[in-house]
């Protein structure tokens, strides 16, 4: 069965933009970036952390402008407004989310059991903390978004 991009609803298709694809993995590093600078660098370097903050903030607005975020895929009595193929997309980025943060929560778990006992830095305080837990939100909300990105592919050029 090959994928037709062009049956696309005119709807959802004239919503998609191609630059969600690369925003959303750039919110997941900004946000990494600025809990990696608030853990391992002393309080009174941190400059650059708040530019990483504003391109992880920047992240989430790329979340409202993905299709595949915005609209509600499990809709009660009405048709879905994706077709076989977005849906396995959105159901295979929720099973990619799911098992990264997983993991992510088995990690944080060791990472915490081995910075108990060795001198390796972790978060003490609650900004560092703050900033883990921005990781693990936009995270969690931008995987199945950014798999069923780049799964379903864009219609071609003359049809746009």
């Amino acid at each position: 069965m090959s994928y037709d991009a062009r049956k696309w609803a005119a709807q959802f298709s004239e919503r998609r933009r191609r630059w969600v694809r690369w925003t959303l993995p750039l919110g997941i590093l900004g946000f990494l970036t600025a809990a990696a600078i608030q853990i391992a660098i002393p309080e009174q370097r941190q400059a650059w952390a708040w530019l990483a903050w504003a391109i992880g903030a920047a992240g989430f607005f790329s979340i409202l402008a993905s299709p595949f975020q915005r609209a509600a895929w499990v809709r009660y009595g009405e048709p879905s407004p994706y077709d076989e193929r977005e849906l396995a997309a959105l159901r295979e980025g929720r099973t990619v989310g799911f098992g990264i943060m997983t993991c992510a929560a088995v990690m944080m778990t060791i990472w915490g059991s081995v910075a108990a006992t060795n001198p390796i830095p972790f978060p003490h305080s609650s900004m560092q903390w703050i900033s883990v837990m921005y990781v693990l939100l936009y995270t969690a909300l931008a995987l199945p978004a950014l798999v069923a990105e780049w799964r379903v592919p864009f219609p071609p050029a003359g049809d746009e």
